[in-house]
């Protein structure tokens, strides 16, 4: 079978959006791309619009925040607002048409943000409030802030959303891992979250290997509906070589495919099948290409700055594709030898067609060079 294929087509945008840390969606209404928070400068973050962009166009224009929330107020700013602060770090998934945030790092302090209600107060002693996730209308233009009951995961940076392409197959989002304002400083955490009434976070097994940030997440439903976890950072050094899998109808973990790269033998050692390189803050997007389901991997830091979160590092450029029910990566061409390139902190996501459906298309948008410039460009990529 030949090689899959991708081409970029760099989109002309009416407006430059320069950021990195930041989220985005093209799977909210046809041919279209949203994006929220991210920094200009380290940890600082841009603001709290919902900039709002044509992919067929380049069309930009912003949903802009109410004025009280624009700086990052306080909780209770933000919560009369109905909009959630500026941020940095945050994890992003839609879902049934509405568009999902949880926490990120943001205010004076930037410290991870929790968006909670005000604690309720009784006889005995106050009872802090759930974190919120906030949802996003893209017909009406609003957040809404969603609290669920029982035993919440706790704020957090640099962790990973998910939700499956499909509703209708599992109408639910999936957290997991990021960095934690207190010890342990990574977190390995899994938890799902019905954003149903009357809503509810419960927590699942926690994933193996080392508790990590800047992890990748994709919720795949063939043959199984499936949580796939790939890469990320775990304080020392970037991770790869191993898929793992959270079979959602068993509720348990296994290990979809280990394998080893180029100037290294990955935890199955120098004869594995290849694969990515070790990498954090990179995608891994579900898509169907060919009849196949498959899991798109691109980008991503291979090495950490030494100046840490105020510096570049060194970053991954290459495509790879995870066939699900068969097993096994193959590194996508990229024809016309143009794309985003290397790049690390950025965002990207599946394509939602006119139609309605999910192809095989992706977006990429923005993210940190290696010469530690905030890069303002989306590009468009077709899967053949």
């Amino acid at each position: 079978m030949a090689p899959l294929t991708a081409t970029f087509t760099r989109l002309p945008l009416s407006t430059p959006l320069p950021r990195s840390s930041h989220c985005i969606t093209a799977s909210l209404l046809p041919n279209t791309l949203h994006l929220f928070g991210g920094e200009l400068a380290p940890r600082q973050p841009v603001d709290n619009a919902v900039h709002v962009v044509s992919l067929a166009s380049g069309a930009v224009h912003a949903v802009e925040a109410p004025p009280a929330s624009r700086a990052g107020g306080t909780a209770a700013s933000e919560r009369d607002a109905a909009w959630p602060a500026p941020r940095v770090g945050a994890a992003a998934a839609a879902l049934d048409g509405k568009w999902y945030v949880f926490s990120g790092r943001g205010g004076p302090d930037m410290t991870p943000l929790s968006d909670a209600a005000a604690p309720s107060t009784s006889a005995s002693a106050p009872t802090a409030s759930p974190p919120a996730v906030w949802c996003f209308d893209p017909h009406a233009a609003t957040w809404t802030p969603l609290f669920g009951a029982g035993p919440a995961p706790s704020p957090r940076s640099y962790h990973a959303l998910a939700a499956c392409p499909s509703a209708s197959s599992d109408p639910y989002l999936y957290l997991h891992a990021g960095c934690a304002p207190a010890a342990p400083p990574r977190l390995a955490d899994l938890w799902r979250f019905d954003p149903r009434p009357p809503r509810a976070w419960t927590r699942l097994p926690d994933a193996p290997g080392p508790a990590r940030g800047g992890a990748s997440l994709a919720v795949a439903v063939a043959p199984r509906a499936t949580v796939f976890r790939a890469h990320g950072f775990d304080g020392a050094r970037e991770l790869g070589g191993v898929l793992d899998a959270f079979d959602l109808a068993a509720g348990e973990w296994r290990v979809a495919a280990r394998w080893g790269w180029e100037g290294g033998g990955g935890e199955a050692g120098a004869q594995a099948p290849r694969g990515p390189a070790p990498r954090s803050v990179a995608a891994l997007l579900p898509l169907r290409v060919r009849g196949r389901e498959v899991l798109v991997a691109l980008g991503g830091e291979r090495d950490p700055s030494a100046a840490g979160h105020a510096g570049a590092g060194r970053f991954h450029g290459d495509v790879w594709a995870f066939d699900v029910e068969g097993g096994g990566w193959e590194e996508v061409v990229v024809e016309g030898g143009e794309g985003p390139g290397k790049r690390g902190w950025f965002a990207a996501d599946v394509v939602r067609e006119e139609d309605g459906g999910v192809g095989a298309r992706i977006v990429v948008a923005g993210g940190l060079d290696e010469e530690n410039r905030r890069l303002g460009d989306v590009w468009v990529g077709e899967f053949k």
